[in-house]
C-alpha cells in the first residue's frame, strides 16, 4: 500500500497543551479542548475562524459533542463533568462525576458513559443528566473506552495494565485481559469490521487481539519510542493511525498491520512535542493535536 500525506492547515489559538478532539457542528468542523481550559470550534477550511464555545479554570482532558441535541460535554482534571446546551447556554451543569480526572465520555445507546482517574465507570441518564450507576473496576486510572461496532461490548484501557471488556448495557464484566501491556494501557480501538481490538500503552507497544477467539493475542508491535497516546481506525477500515509521546503519527495497514507511513517533524514539519489525540473527519481527513499547543489537518490519500 502506498499512502500520500499532505499537510493542509495548521490551527493555533490554545495557550496550553491540546488533549482532546471531537467532531463539530458540521462535517467541516471540529472541536478541541486542553490545558488552557478552553473549548474551541474550528472550521476545517479556515483556521482563523476559531470560536470559543466554553471555558473552564481547570485543565480539560476530554471533549464530546452531540450535534442532535447540541449538547457539549467536557471533563476536567479534578473529575468535574461540564454539561452545556449550546442552544440554551443558561442551561448548563457542572457535576462532580469522578474523584479524579475525566478521561473519556461516550454515548452508548441511551446511556452516557464516563471513566476517570479514580478507576470508576459511571453510567448516566442522558436526558436527565444524572448518574444511574457507578462501578469501581480498578484502583488505577481508566484511560479510554471503545464500543464494538456490532457486538454490545465496550473495551476499557486501564493504568493497572489490564483491558476490561464490559457489556455495554449492564456494565457487567464479560472478559478481562490481565497484563495486556507491561505498563499502563492508554488507548483502545476496534477495527472497523470489529474483528480485532487494538491497544496501545506506555510500553510504546501496539497489541492486536482477536475478538472472535476470546480476545487472544495476535500480534505485538514495538510501534513507537514512547507512550502510545491514541489509536484511531480510519472510517473506511484500511488504515489505523497511532499518536505518540515520541512526537510522531504513524499509519498502519489494518489487514497486515504493516507500517506504511510516519508523519514526523523532519519530513512534514509536524508536531514538536507529544501528539495527544487524533480524529478522522473522513477517510481522507485526519486531525492531530499535541503538547505544542498546535492542531494539524492532514490529507491522507491511498494511491495503491
Amino acid at each position: 500500500m502506498k499512502v500520500e500525506i499532505l499537510k493542509v492547515n495548521r490551527f493555533t489559538g490554545h495557550e496550553g497543551s491540546v488533549y482532546s478532539l471531537c467532531k463539530g457542528k458540521t462535517d467541516h468542523s471540529f472541536i478541541s479542548a486542553g490545558g488552557d481550559g478552553r473549548v474551541i470550534e474550528w472550521d476545517l477550511d479556515n483556521p482563523d475562524a476559531a470560536k470559543v464555545l466554553a471555558s473552564s479554570p481547570e485543565t480539560l482532558f476530554k471533549v464530546w459533542y452531540d450535534k442532535f441535541t447540541h449538547s457539549l460535554l467536557f471533563g476536567n482534571m479534578n473529575g468535574g463533568l461540564h454539561w452545556v446546551n449550546l442552544k440554551q447556554k443558561a442551561n448548563t451543569n457542572n457535576i462532580a462525576a469522578h474523584k479524579k480526572g475525566v478521561f473519556d465520555i461516550q454515548l452508548v445507546g441511551n446511556h452516557l458513559l464516563t471513566i476517570g482517574g479514580d478507576g470508576q465507570i459511571v453510567q448516566w441518564n442522558y436526558d436527565q443528566q444524572r448518574s444511574t450507576q457507578s462501578i469501581q473496576f480498578s484502583q488505577k486510572a481508566m484511560r479510554e473506552m471503545a464500543h464494538h461496532p456490532t457486538v454490545n461490548q465496550i473495551a476499557i484501557a486501564s493504568s493497572d495494565y489490564a483491558v476490561y471488556i464490559l457489556n455495554a448495557e449492564t456494565l457487567e464484566l464479560e472478559h478481562q485481559i490481565n497484563a495486556a501491556h507491561t505498563n499502563s494501557v492508554f488507548c483502545v480501538t476496534f477495527t472497523t469490521d470489529g474483528r480485532y481490538l487494538i491497544t496501545g500503552g506506555r510500553d510504546a507497544q501496539i497489541r492486536i487481539w482477536d475478538v472472535g477467539d476470546g480476545y487472544s493475542l495476535v500480534e505485538q508491535i514495538p510501534a513507537h519510542l514512547f507512550t502510545v497516546n491514541r489509536l484511531r481506525s480510519q472510517p473506511g477500515g484500511k488504515l489505523l493511525a497511532s499518536a505518540s509521546r515520541d512526537k510522531t503519527i504513524k499509519l498502519w495497514e489494518t489487514d497486515s498491520f504493516n507500517l506504511v507511513k510516519v508523519i514526523d517533524f523532519l519530513k512534514f514539519q509536524s508536531h514538536v512535542n507529544s501528539v495527544n489525540d487524533l480524529l478522522w473527519l473522513s477517510d481522507n481527513d485526519l486531525i492531530s493535536c499535541g503538547d505544542d499547543r498546535t492542531i494539524y489537518h492532514w490529507k491522507i490519500t491511498v494511491v495503491a
